[in-house]
């Protein structure tokens, strides 16, 4: 620690050229001198033990990591094992196994299973561990999902050689991937999967019961499916997983009956679901069509009613409203056949011929929307180009669904890597000021409290020399008593911006808290920016899309129309530039506060208390 009992070293210069000084100001100063030793040996204390070690750092992650997957925070969880398992020193323990596997659990609750693969492998590459158990059925379980199946009979029949048997997780994943191998003829494949499942204990039974059926309505043995179906319905489970697998049990037998003109069986099952279900509108609808095929119009048309009548707002209502006009027309109710019809045609036609308008003016729609994503610049929101009618079925459309999703997920990537690259750069800032120190918040703490404690110490001294130089004044000659005073006067000039120096723990910690300040403001104007950006930007998107839907009514002003977009385009590039601007004022901010943080105005304090 530096400059130790620099205040108690002072005093004794003050008493040794001052045998007459007066004793109270020696007590005062011998007070301030042992707060300031004492205040110094708790320095040394609080800061002065090594930082966390390597191993130690390693174990904590590891720690930390495990408690963020209990969470449920995934990608937390994920970056915290990452840095554990990466370690050197956490490979030689014991925990390595352990980091492995909890690091392959996370990856895989992200959906990530190509890389959880890896950790899990990992883990049965090496020595039998507590954790071989747990890497071996997510290792299994990714196989399933990426439909990589080798291996898949060297996990299971490890599993089985478990002193424990077969665990119930392992055995419906095993019964999976038989059902998956497509490659196999169609009988040996039924005979394998019947038995595969059948040996599925709880709490998977009623999904093994439930693939069973399937596997039969695949052969068209509709007698062996409803057989499964119905034990499937009758196994017991309370689990929220179980119940929509027996409630897909249910629909299965719905149909299973229904194909063989089972129709009251039929009934019986469908009425089964729950109205709370998100199956319930379809059992309905299924229902209605059963009644349909059993030539029972007034029932079928009662069922259609009241899915419009329940779920107006559903995907399936428009289909229900149509099937009930056709049972309307069939049965002779031809006012409100017409009324359905018409029902529909008011709803779903100025969509359609407004989604038509928007293609029919373009010459290549694909490239008309290629372009319409690029402009926006952020997340492509398919509500800003389609009627709010449309949105709904064409987000629910595999292609659709799929494609929006992909450019979620490239948007989120962008973003997530400017992130990355933004730490990246704040990191190597840290390391590289003050020959990383900074990177140390503990050792950075010792040494900011060590350093106001200095200054604490170098004022001390100025009292210990300000009094024998004022008695040596007394009797030195003039001119000598001209240059002293001189003297003082420059050391009194330095001593006022001293004092304004922290001399204490809390007074870094003051001085720091008026820093942060300062930056918190700009860095509350630049968000204030940032949100009158984001309103410009989404004035822009809302004129453009008003165009859009009123093309129609400036169709005769295309001259026009194309120059206010070709404005619209040149203000999205201005604001495009205020966004990197902004991106780029943010890093600074960013910048600013780690170094308000750490010890960059140290050298400067220094300096002026050698010059005191």
């Amino acid at each position: 620690m530096r400059n130790r009992r620099l205040g108690v070293a002072a005093l004794a210069i003050a008493a040794a050229l001052l045998p007459t000084l007066a004793a109270a100001r020696l007590d005062q100063a011998e007070r301030e001198a042992a707060t300031l030793d004492e205040r110094l040996l708790l320095v040394e204390k609080t800061y002065g033990r090594p930082d966390e070690s390597d191993a130690l750092r390693a174990r904590r992650k590891l720690a930390e990591g495990e408690t963020q997957l209990l969470l449920g925070d995934w990608l937390h969880a994920g970056v915290l094992l990452s840095d554990a398992v990466e370690s050197p020193e956490l490979r030689a323990t014991a925990d390595y196994p352990k980091a492995l596997a909890l690091h392959g659990d996370a990856l895989r609750r992200q959906g990530a299973c190509a890389a959880a693969l890896v950790q899990y492998d990992e883990v049965l590459k090496l020595p039998p561990s507590p954790w071989r158990a747990a890497a071996l059925t997510g290792a299994l379980e990714c196989r399933v999902k990426l439909r990589r199946y080798d291996g898949v009979e060297a996990l299971v029949a490890e599993a089985r050689r478990a002193p424990g048997g077969v665990p119930p997780e392992v055995a419906y994943l095993a019964a999976k991937a038989v059902y998956q191998r497509t490659d196999l003829a169609p009988a040996e494949r039924v005979a394998r999967v019947t038995e595969a499942f059948a040996a599925v204990p709880p709490p998977f039974d009623l999904a093994a019961a439930y693939f069973q059926g399937a596997v039969q309505v695949e052969v068209n043995d509709l007698a062996r499916a409803a057989e499964r179906f119905e034990r499937c319905t009758a196994l017991p489970g309370k689990e929220a997983r179980q119940v929509e697998v027996r409630e897909l049990c249910f629909m299965a037998l719905g149909r299973v009956y229904a194909e063989q003109g089972k129709w009251a069986e039929s009934l019986d099952r469908y009425q089964a679901i729950p109205r709370g279900s998100p199956n319930f509108d379809q059992s309905l609808y299924e229902v209605a069509w059963n009644f349909v095929r059993a030539k029972e119009y007034e029932k079928a048309l009662e069922t259609a009613n009241t899915i419009v009548d329940l779920a107006p707002e559903a995907q399936l209502a428009p289909e229900a409203t149509i099937l009930s006009g056709h049972l309307n027309l069939r049965l002779g109710h031809y006012a409100a056949a017409t009324e359905a019809f018409n029902k529909v045609i008011n709803a779903y036609a100025p969509v359609r011929d407004e989604i038509d308008a928007v293609l029919t003016m373009r010459e290549d729609p694909i490239a008309y929307f290629d372009a319409l994503i690029g402009r926006q610049g952020r997340s492509f929101e398919v509500a800003s180009v389609l009627p709010p009618i449309a949105v709904k079925w064409a987000t629910a459309q595999r292609d659709v669904g799929g494609a929006l999703d992909l450019v979620a997920a490239l948007e989120g990537g962008r973003r997530d890597l400017e992130e990355a690259n933004a730490v990246a750069v704040r990191l190597e800032a840290t390391l590289q000021r003050s020959n990383g120190l900074d990177a140390a918040p503990l050792q950075k703490t010792g040494w900011l409290a060590a350093d106001a404690l200095e200054t604490a110490a170098v004022l001390l001294q100025g009292e210990a020399v300000a009094a024998p130089a004022a008695a040596a004044g007394k009797v030195l000659a003039p001119e000598r008593r001209a240059e002293l005073e001189q003297l003082e006067q420059k050391r009194l000039a330095f001593r006022k911006r001293l004092e304004a120096l922290p001399t204490t723990p809390e007074g870094v910690e003051a001085r720091l808290s008026r820093l942060r300040r300062r930056v918190d403001e700009v860095d509350r104007g630049a968000f204030r920016l940032g949100y009158q950006i984001d309103a410009a930007g989404a004035a822009i998107t809302g004129t453009a899309a008003w165009i859009e839907r009123h093309h129609a009514e400036i169709a005769g002003l295309d001259a026009g129309r194309g120059e206010l977009e070709e404005e619209l385009q040149r203000h999205r590039g201005i604001l495009g530039g205020y966004l990197q601007e902004l991106r780029d004022l943010r890093r600074d901010i960013a910048a600013a506060r780690d170094a308000a943080g750490g010890i960059e105005s140290a050298p400067g304090d220094a300096a002026l208390r050698r010059a005191y």
